[in-house]
Parts: structure tokens; sequence; C-alpha cells
């Protein structure tokens, strides 16, 4: 799949201040399947969000199939 992955600027921040290696998350994003663990429902607008668990975090993102992209919008420890 040839698609575009954007991240929030919470993502980031949380990447960064963790000392996450920024490689090892881009590898882990592009491999990102379209079903993840588990999925639930944003409150915001309805949206199906896929929660994917690596390692110690989860990584909640959906696919804009029709853009061709990937949105990160959280990356978190994992409980």
């Amino acid at each position: 799949m040839d698609y575009q992955i954007f991240l929030a600027e919470d993502v980031w921040k949380f990447i960064d201040q963790n000392g996450i290696d920024r490689k090892n998350v881009s590898s882990v994003l592009r491999n990102l399947p379209e079903v993840g663990d588990f999925s639930e429902l944003n409150p915001l607008d309805g949206r199906q969000l896929e929660i994917k668990v690596v390692s110690d975090y989860a990584i909640t993102y959906f696919f804009g199939h029709a853009v061709k992209e990937i949105k990160i919008v959280d990356f978190d420890y994992a409980d």
C-alpha cells in the first residue's frame, strides 16, 4: 500500500518526550493493518478508529482510502 502517514501533533510530542526511536516508529506505522487489535468509534465524528498494540504501546489510527492516507490520532502506553 502506498499511503501517506500523518501524525497528530500530540503523537509527535509523546514520541519525543519518551525517547522513542522515530525510525522504529516509522517502520511500525508503515506496516499497520487495516483492521487493528481493537476498534472504537470516534465520539466526535463517528469514524471507526483502529487500535493496534505493538510492544508497550497502543496506536490509534484510521485509513483514509479515498485520499490514500493513514492518520495516527493517538500513540500511548498500552494498559
